[in-house]
């Protein structure tokens, strides 16, 4: 840690900062699964607000609003954990671009990232929910797997609809 008056080093700006009063209640892994899930879960609630907004078929903007939906309400009750551990969570997250390649398709660059970040968060909560240190913590994530796995689902079935029409279109 730096003291009084130095700058921080990077290996200190990476940790996660503990609430006024002391020390957190959490062990290092799940500290970084509350900091790794907070920054996830806000990127998925703007990238649903993005879809509602900027989505090309119902399907993606239906998609958007539901995963907007149940990340607001998963972030709102992991803050709620995080805070009562004594974690405090920055409440900005890193936003991937999209080029206006991915915005001229929007709907399949969305459904792709929307792929990937759930393939990230199920591994990152089905490690908390089996090796977690802290009860709460493992029972929030046990807890949350079924409606990632849910959005991930909803994703593919997406993806495979698009591509049907994508092939059938080239066809006709």
């Amino acid at each position: 840690m730096a003291g009084v008056g130095q700058k921080p080093r990077k290996s200190d700006a990476a940790k996660p900062k503990m609430t006024a009063g002391g020390a957190s209640a959490l062990g290092t892994e799940d500290q970084q699964f509350v900091m790794r899930a907070a920054s996830g879960g806000m990127k998925e609630v703007h990238m649903g607000q993005m879809a509602q907004q900027q989505g090309q078929s119902a399907e993606v903007k239906k998609l958007g609003g539901m995963i907007r939906a149940d990340h607001t309400k998963a972030n709102n009750e992991l803050m709620a954990l995080a805070a009562k551990k004594g974690v405090q969570v920055p409440k900005d997250h890193k936003m991937d671009k999209m080029s206006k390649k991915d915005m001229a398709n929007f709907d399949q660059a969305w459904l792709s990232m929307m792929m990937m970040d759930h393939q990230q968060d199920i591994a990152l909560y089905e490690k908390e929910s089996k090796m977690g240190g802290d009860p709460e913590l493992k029972k929030f994530a046990g807890k949350t797997l079924p409606v990632l796995k849910k959005h991930m689902a909803m994703v593919q079935a997406a993806q495979k609809k698009m591509s049907g029409a994508t092939t059938a279109a080239k066809k006709g």
